[in-house]
């Protein structure tokens, strides 16, 4: 019987509780709050010299945006980082880590910063080229659309001349004897991708004798050398083929030849 009226109270300063409340039920204010996820803690960076040796990257945690900052002073450029590349570079994913030391002149410097900005998922990007402007964009961002819209247009022999370079870069390959259309064609399955870093653009300018390539510039040298390839192999097969048909009528005619002395 106790054990009834005790039970009995207790539900009637509970439905009591209940109707001061308005009805609500409201969590006790002794129940702690979920604890939030602490932030990584970032290893301690080193910093890059620039001195006679050239641009010398120590062993050792590099920040992505010391990496670019002294890249600019080094090259003597301006860099603008956008803000979604920024948010990168100020996250666990903005360190690196060099396990030797590493000393570069400007176009090693330039080639080391395009590739680890690229394997962030970002971008160097020409803004004026002139001016000496560029900008680091993210390639999940707002800007990676324009930015590969906006490529910087070389050469054939300018980018395989520099075939490890990962900017965005557009040009145009002349062939001999394989139309562009159907080298276009062949081509689609293995340019294209998913992403901007996993993409070739390819099209044809008009004519039977010119593609476009649009990309980062190390794959799109790969492209440059397989078309090159492709065109001179239909030429060396095309090459034979008329050297056979040049053989056959000169047979022809000493056939012909042979044939008109018999018969005199």
């Amino acid at each position: 019987m106790v054990v009834g009226s005790l039970s009995a109270d207790l539900a009637a300063q509970d439905r009591e509780d209940r109707r001061r409340r308005g009805g609500r039920n409201v969590q006790p204010a002794n129940v702690a709050a979920p604890k939030q996820e602490e932030a990584a803690e970032l290893p301690e960076t080193v910093k890059i010299r620039i001195g006679k040796d050239g641009f010398v990257l120590p062993a050792g945690h590099i920040a992505l945006q010391e990496l670019v900052d002294r890249a600019a002073e080094y090259l003597d450029w301006n860099i603008y980082v956008e803000k979604y590349a920024k948010l990168t570079l100020d996250s666990p994913d903005g360190i690196v880590r060099m396990q030797n030391p590493l000393a570069l002149d400007a176009l090693g410097c330039e080639e080391l910063l395009s590739s680890l900005l690229y394997m962030r998922e970002m971008a160097l990007v020409t803004v004026d080229r002139d001016k000496k402007v560029y900008e680091v964009v993210h390639l999940q961002g707002q800007r990676a659309r324009t930015a590969m819209q906006e490529a910087t247009r070389r050469s054939p022999e300018e980018i395989l001349n520099r075939p490890n370079l990962k900017v965005p870069v557009m040009t145009e390959v002349h062939l001999e004897r394989i139309q562009a259309e159907r080298a276009r064609n062949s081509l689609r399955p293995f340019c294209g991708g998913s992403s901007h870093i996993a993409q070739v653009d390819v099209a044809t300018a008009g004519t039977d004798s010119t593609v476009i390539l649009r990309g980062f510039q190390h794959q799109v040298a790969q492209v440059i050398q397989l078309l090159r390839a492709a065109d001179a192999s239909e030429r060396e097969i095309n090459g034979a083929v008329s050297a056979r048909i040049d053989h056959l009528e000169q047979t022809i005619v000493n056939l012909r030849a042979a044939v008109n002395k018999l018969r005199q």
